[in-house]
């Protein structure tokens, strides 16, 4: 569960933090990062995960809507699974762009316009992929090979050339 909050101080952010830890008891960490209204106080914990795999990845989400004034805490239940530091940053990152997001606040991702070009036995996994990550469809022209024009945030660029790179789909790309 992520959380959004408005705050002033370090202290008011801090209450936040606190008053969450009693709400969820059981939860193993409660992570943040928060964002003053002077851009040069800012905080980002990582409550007992390893290292720079929480709060940072918070962090960078406030920086990369360019919000000020701004607590993003994410709580985490252990469901049994480990998930690993990669999977724990993909994790709170899209836990706490989603809490941007429903928050209301006026979110501006960065945005890359990837145009696609694979053949038709690749359309599984390139689809597959695209829905995992919910992009936003632009364009489609099926002939003889497959064009798909897709919206993904700037930050997933290099997830994108990686994995469409090991399926060999060419990917050209275009600021949004």
């Amino acid at each position: 569960m992520a959380y959004t909050f408005e705050v002033t101080s370090k202290t008011e952010a801090e209450n936040h933090v606190s008053d969450l830890k009693v709400e969820h008891p059981k939860s193993r960490h409660v992570c943040y990062a928060y964002m003053l209204p002077n851009p040069d106080e800012f905080r980002a914990n990582d409550d007992g995960e390893p290292s720079g795999s929480a709060g940072l990845p918070i962090l960078n989400q406030i920086r990369s809507s360019g919000l000020k004034g701004v607590l993003v805490a994410v709580v985490r239940y252990f469901g049994g699974t480990k998930l690993g530091v990669p999977g724990l940053i993909n994790a709170y990152k899209t836990s706490a762009r989603e809490a941007i997001v429903a928050s209301g606040e006026k979110v501006q991702v960065e945005q890359v316009v990837l145009t696609l070009s694979f053949h038709y036995a690749q359309m599984e996994a390139v689809m597959s992929f695209i829905k995992s990550k919910n992009y936003e469809l632009l364009r489609q022209k099926f002939e003889e090979s497959c064009t798909l024009t897709i919206k993904s945030p700037l930050e997933d660029l290099e997830d994108c050339e990686k994995y469409f790179g090991t399926h060999h789909v060419e990917l050209d790309r275009d600021l949004a």
